[in-house]
């Protein structure tokens, strides 16, 4: 009689069967396999998209926009929507975070060492909790998230047009602009910019930044707009295709 070892076995513990997974792919049909591939790949876009970093090149604004298709359709539509500039939103969010989605400004303990933030800034654009909730609460979008790029281009648009209501900031005019991007409306009319010779520096900055950024837009608008008019027809184009590729291979009968 063969005695029965005393371990007992962990039921917490998952049977590892390493041919068992493979025995299941074997008994799927091309179709079943083609719509795995397709959501497995359609998730590792949605994770790249989510963890992408910066732009290879974030002092050319046509590169920015080629690479990012989505970045110019915000832009765009902030602008047809509030009258902020496409420059000067980018030469603000690259003076803010250098185009990073999740960044707050910390202190650093002993110059090394990553301390405490120093405020409730956050995101793109570095915007308070207060102002964001504010965002939100004007605009009926309560999901509206600082790291998302669409929403960040939609509140410079918005809050655009509270410096011209509040301060008389024109929306072209970068320098002022950004200071009162600063400072907010309030400090801005107060003159409390002008105790701050950093600021004015980092304003020169923007400044500068979105001229360069509107001279090379200029002169890739027209390439933008038809481009990104086109693709949706190649995208189609290449769609039908496939899908008379795939019919008369007959992958989509059952087995």
């Amino acid at each position: 009689m063969v005695r029965r070892s005393k371990r007992r076995r962990r039921r917490w513990l998952p049977r590892w069967r390493p041919r068992h997974w493979w025995r299941r792919v074997r008994t799927l049909s091309r179709r079943q396999l083609g719509i795995s591939a397709l959501v497995v790949l359609g998730l590792g876009v949605a994770v790249l998209s989510y963890i992408e970093g910066p732009p290879r090149q974030p002092d050319d604004i046509c590169a920015i926009f080629n690479e990012r298709r989505g970045w110019y359709h915000a832009a765009r539509r902030s602008f047809e929507k509030w009258g902020v500039p496409e420059s000067v939103q980018m030469a603000v969010i690259y003076h803010e975070s250098s185009f990073r989605a999740r960044v707050r400004p910390r202190r650093r303990i002993l110059w090394v060492l990553p301390g405490p933030a120093r405020s409730s800034a956050y995101g793109y654009a570095q915007v308070l909790d207060s102002t964001w909730q504010q965002f939100r609460d004007v605009t009926g979008q309560p999901k509206a998230g600082r790291h998302r790029f669409p929403d960040v281009t939609e509140f410079i648009g918005w809050y655009g047009g509270e410096l011209k209501r509040i301060a008389g900031v024109t929306k072209t005019d970068p320098y002022n602009f950004y200071l009162a991007y600063h400072e907010g409306p309030g400090g801005y009319a107060r003159g409390s910019h002008l105790n701050k010779p950093w600021l004015l520096k980092v304003a020169k900055k923007v400044e500068s930044r979105a001229s360069m950024y509107q001279r090379q837009y200029e002169a890739c608008e027209d390439g933008l707009r038809s481009r990104w008019r086109w693709r949706w027809v190649w995208i189609a184009t290449l769609a039908a295709g496939a899908m008379w590729w795939v019919r008369r291979a007959g992958w989509l009968r059952r087995r």
